[in-house]
Formats: structure tokens, C-alpha cells, sequence
């Protein structure tokens, strides 16, 4: 796809050429936040997915659906409402790869606690073999399920945050943090059964 801009579109905001975009609906005003964002965009696809080609090809999808999915949200700031879209991008073409291990901070052990607050689990399997076990479990979520649990968890974000940051409704966010919370805990409780049969 081939995007091109003009010398007045150069010196606007982001935000003033995505409200000129919305306005008139033609593509090729998206020109600019093509090449100013090319080169980021393209980086943080290969960060994640670790091979040049299919960074590229990413590179291309993710701002051949911003054309439609920026008509969709009330962006106050364009950059990091983008750069949080790309990765959200990578992460669910991950997903469609394979199963991956993502990295928590102390807040892990909160989400743990929530999940096996009162039970035997959270009084004998230690704080460390928790945190592990959590990194290893939730990379075969759902990405929605993924990405909500870790913005809120991880990243300390309310859920009116992840809505603005995936897209999401507050409803769906909601949803999806608690079905996430619910098939880790499936899955955790499997393997403590697995792994302290007689």
C-alpha cells in the first residue's frame, strides 16, 4: 500500500491530521503518520516477531487496518495510543504463532493471590514457583485475554484505561480479565492435582 503526504500535512500534529483524515475520509492524508511512524512501527514488529519479512509484512498490515480503526476511538494522544496498537498487533499475531512467556513484575504475585486467595495452592506452592508458573501459563490465553490481564496487572492500568488502549468496551474489557482469571486458574489447578498425585 502506498501512502503519500504534502508539505502542509508536514508540520501538523498527529491528532490534527487524524481529525483532517476523519473529516474527509482519503486515505492518503494518513501519509505523514506513515513516515513518521515507518520506521518505529517496523522496529517494535521486529523486536516481537524476530524475523525481518515478516516484520515488514506487519508493518504494512497494521497501517492498512489503521485506516479503519482510527475512526473508531477518541485518541487524545496519538503516539502512545499507537505504539500500544502495534504491539497489541504483534502480540496477537504471536498468538497465532505459538504459545509465549511473558515477563512479570511484583504484581504477578497479586494476580496469583487473587486467583488462590484462600486456598491450600496458595499456602504451598512458594511465591517464586508461582510468579514462573503465571509467565508460562498465561502466554497460552487468548490474546484479548492476555493483553487486558497484563495492562491491568502488569502495567497498573484501570479498566477504563485498557478500553482506550485496546478498543475494547469497558464490558469486554471486564470479560475478558475475568475469564482470563478464570482459565489460569483452571490451568494452575491441573497441574498442582498433576504434580502432588499419590
Amino acid at each position: 500500500m502506498k501512502y503519500s503526504g504534502n508539505s502542509s500535512k508536514k508540520f501538523m500534529s498527529d491528532e490534527e491530521i487524524i481529525a483532517r483524515f476523519r473529516a474527509n475520509g482519503n486515505a492518503a492524508v494518513l501519509g505523514t503518520i506513515f513516515k513518521r511512524y515507518h520506521r518505529l512501527v517496523d522496529g517494535l514488529c521486529l523486536k516481537y516477531l524476530k524475523n525481518t519479512t515478516a516484520a515488514e509484512d506487519e508493518t504494512m498490515c497494521i497501517f492498512e487496518k489503521l485506516i479503519g480503526d482510527v475512526q473508531k476511538y477518541n485518541i487524545e494522544n496519538f503516539r502512545a495510543w499507537f505504539y500500544t496498537y502495534s504491539k497489541n498487533h504483534c502480540l496477537m499475531e504471536l498468538r497465532k504463532r505459538k504459545p509465549i512467556i511473558v515477563e512479570f513484575d511484583s504484581n504477578a504475585i497479586s494476580l496469583s493471590s487473587e486467583i488462590y486467595s484462600g486456598s491450600a495452592f496458595e499456602y504451598e506452592l512458594e511465591l517464586e514457583q508461582k510468579k514462573n508458573l503465571l509467565q508460562t501459563l498465561i502466554g497460552f490465553l487468548k490474546a484479548e485475554q492476555r493483553i487486558c490481564l497484563l495492562e491491568f496487572y502488569n502495567n497498573n492500568k484501570s479498566y477504563n484505561d485498557v478500553s482506550m488502549l485496546t478498543g475494547l468496551s469497558l464490558k469486554e474489557v471486564k470479560s475478558h480479565i475475568q475469564n482470563g482469571k478464570r482459565n489460569l486458574k483452571i490451568q494452575f489447578e491441573k497441574i498442582y492435582h498433576k504434580n502432588n498425585k499419590l
